[in-house]
C-alpha cells in the first residue's frame, strides 16, 4: 500500500505540475489585442463563426486529430463561452493527463485493471464536466447583470448618448461576464460587422434567452422604430422579474435537489466506508459473476433514478 501511496502523489504532482504549465503558459502570454482575435474569428457565415483562442498551439498534432473527428468547433465554443484561456488541444491534453493518472493510481492500489480503466475514462470527462460547471456559473452571472446592464444603457440613451456609447459605458462601469461579452461586441462592429449581426453573435455566443430577449428588442426596434430607452427600460424589467422567479424556483426545490444528491453518493460512500472498516468484505461483488451483475443492476437503476429525479425538479422559467 505504502508504494501505491507513493505512486499515486507521483503521478498527482505531476498532473498539477502538467495542469500549472498549461495554465501559467496560457496567462502568461502576452495577450493578443481583442482586435485582432476578431479579425481571425471572421472565418465564417453569422453567429456560426467561432473566434480562435490567440496563442501559438502546444500541439499542433492533437488539434489535427480533434479537427478531424469534429471535436475542435465544439471545444472551442465550450471554452469562449466559459471565459477560460485554453485551446481545444489544451483541455484535451489535460483530460486525457487526468485519465492518465488517475487510471493509473487506481489500478495500483485496487489491483484490479477493470475498475482502473473505469475511473480512467470518469477521469477522461472531468474537464469537460469543469467545463460545463464554468459555463453555467458564467451565464447565470451574465443573466443576474443583465437587467441593471440595460437600465444604464436606457439612462444613457435618455441623457443623449449613442446605443454604442451607451455600452461603453456599461463596459467602464460593470464589472465582467457582462463587460467582456460587451467589448467583444463593440470589437466586433469597430472592425465593421454590423450592429444586427454581432448582437445576433453576443445570443448566439451566450446561449442565454435573457441575452436573446434583449437583443431581439434592440434588432426590432432597429427596424420599425421607437423610443429605444423605453424598450430596454421594459425588457430589463421583465428579465429582472424572471430572475426573481428562477430564485424563488430554485429555493422551492432545493430540498429535493439536496436529497436526490444525498440518495446518489449513499451508495457510493457507505461502499467505500465498508471497504474501509471490513477489508475483503465487498470483494464477491467484484469478483463473482453474480455480484458483477448486481454491482451493474444497481448502477442502472441509480442512473435511472437521478434521470428521474432530474426531471421531476425540472421547470422551465
Amino acid at each position: 500500500m505504502s508504494l501505491g501511496v507513493l505512486v499515486g502523489a507521483a503521478c498527482l504532482l505531476v498532473f498539477i505540475a502538467v495542469t500549472m504549465l498549461v495554465l501559467g503558459w496560457r496567462s502568461g502570454q502576452e495577450a493578443s489585442p481583442r482586435i485582432e482575435q476578431v479579425v481571425e474569428s471572421i472565418e465564417g457565415e453569422g453567429a456560426a463563426a467561432v473566434p480562435r483562442a490567440a496563442g501559438r498551439d502546444v500541439s499542433p498534432l492533437l488539434t489535427r486529430l480533434l479537427d478531424r473527428i469534429g471535436l475542435s468547433r465544439k471545444l472551442q465554443w465550450m471554452l469562449l463561452r466559459s471565459g477560460m484561456l485554453l485551446k481545444p488541444s489544451e483541455l484535451a491534453a489535460i483530460g486525457l493527463v487526468t485519465a492518465g493518472i488517475i487510471g493509473s493510481v487506481t489500478t495500483v492500489l485496487t489491483h484490479n485493471a477493470v475498475i482502473g480503466g473505469l475511473v480512467s475514462g470518469a477521469g477522461l470527462v472531468a474537464p469537460w464536466l469543469y467545463v460545463g460547471y464554468r459555463i453555467r456559473c458564467r451565464r447565470a452571472a451574465l443573466e443576474g447583470q443583465l437587467a441593471e446592464a440595460l437600465d444604464l444603457i436606457a439612462s444613457s440613451l435618455r441623457t443623449g448618448y449613442s446605443f454604442m456609447r451607451a455600452l461603453q459605458v456599461v463596459i467602464n462601469e460593470m464589472k465582467p461576464p457582462i463587460t467582456e461579452e460587451l467589448q467583444w461586441v463593440l470589437d466586433e462592429i469597430s472592425v465593421g460587422i454590423a450592429m444586427d449581426e454581432a448582437l445576433e453573435r453576443l445570443a448566439y455566443r451566450t446561449q442565454s434567452k435573457d441575452v436573446r430577449l434583449m437583443v431581439t428588442a434592440v434588432q426590432i426596434q432597429s427596424q420599425v422604430g421607437g423610443n429605444l430607452a423605453e424598450i430596454l427600460e421594459n425588457t430589463g424589467r421583465m428579465i429582472r422579474d424572471r430572475f426573481r422567479l428562477k430564485q424563488e424556483l430554485n429555493a422551492v426545490t432545493a430540498e429535493g435537489r439536496l436529497s436526490a444528491a444525498i440518495l446518489t453518493a449513499l451508495p457510493v460512500v457507505m461502499g467505500i466506508i465498508v471497504h474501509l472498516m471490513s477489508p475483503g468484505y465487498l470483494d464477491p461483488l467484484f469478483h463473482e459473476p453474480l455480484g458483477r451483475a448486481m454491482v451493474g443492476a444497481a448502477t442502472i437503476l441509480l442512473l435511472m433514478g437521478i434521470v428521474a429525479i432530474k426531471q421531476m425538479l425540472r421547470i422551465q422559467a
